[in-house]
């Protein structure tokens, strides 16, 4: 369905170079081979690209590190992870400079304040770090499994939550100054699941949007 809107838009995948960042296990990294992508799977952790059921490169990377050289892609696949890195800004900014120039940048995230924002935390994530995580386990302990438990925020900081990937207060505003400020163009901004876009509503759109993407641009 994402790659379908994209190709909507005019991208198709097919034959380009797609670094597939924050890949988790694969999904989208088979959907874009299948489209006739050659894809390179990157993700911090090592046990999740042991996993991965597809014949893509695997690469163990920080996204705020990326060991690829410059202009080394045409598109940079990040969905569902700038909320779980510490520095944005700096995600978008490397991100650019492994995309070639008139290449794209595809990033996808629920804002923090919007229902899903808070991920496993929702809908308490709106009440604050403490006491969103001791509502967590005090209402759904007994009906979650243990790996997922293992991911709840110690010491009540959704810094700490993931196994210290970290979840972060992602907002659509922020997301689009901080592309801005890297160099991005922003060619498109719409609202995943919904066919109503309200991404682009000013504030309540922050809370109305289940999952905002981009679509970026870097300039020829």
């Amino acid at each position: 369905m994402v790659l379908a809107r994209l190709e909507a838009k005019g991208l198709s995948v097919a034959g380009r170079r797609v670094l597939d960042l924050g890949c988790g296990l694969g999904g989208y990294t088979e959907a874009l081979r299948e489209r006739g992508a050659w894809v390179v799977a990157a993700d911090l952790s090592a046990r999740t690209l042991a996993e991965l059921g597809s014949t893509s490169p695997r690469v163990c990377a920080d996204a705020l590190a990326l060991p690829f050289a410059d202009d080394a892609f045409d598109l940079v696949f990040c969905a569902s992870l700038i909320e779980h890195v510490a520095d944005g800004p700096a995600l978008l900014r490397g991100v650019l400079r492994v995309v070639r120039a008139g290449g794209y940048g595809y990033v996808s995230f629920p804002p923090f304040y919007s229902p899903r924002g808070g991920h496993q935390f929702a809908p308490y994530h709106l009440l604050g770090e403490c006491v969103a995580t001791w509502l967590y386990l005090r209402t759904r302990a007994r009906r979650i499994p243990a790996w997922q438990r293992s991911i709840v925020a110690e010491g009540g900081s959704y810094s700490r939550a993931y196994h210290g990937f970290g979840l972060h207060r992602v907002t659509i505003a922020a997301a689009r100054r901080w592309a801005v400020h890297a160099g991005w163009e922003v060619l498109s901004l719409s609202t995943r699941f919904s066919p109503v876009n309200t991404a682009r509503w000013p504030v309540i759109g922050e809370f109305l949007t289940w999952h905002a993407e981009f679509l970026l641009r870097k300039p020829p």
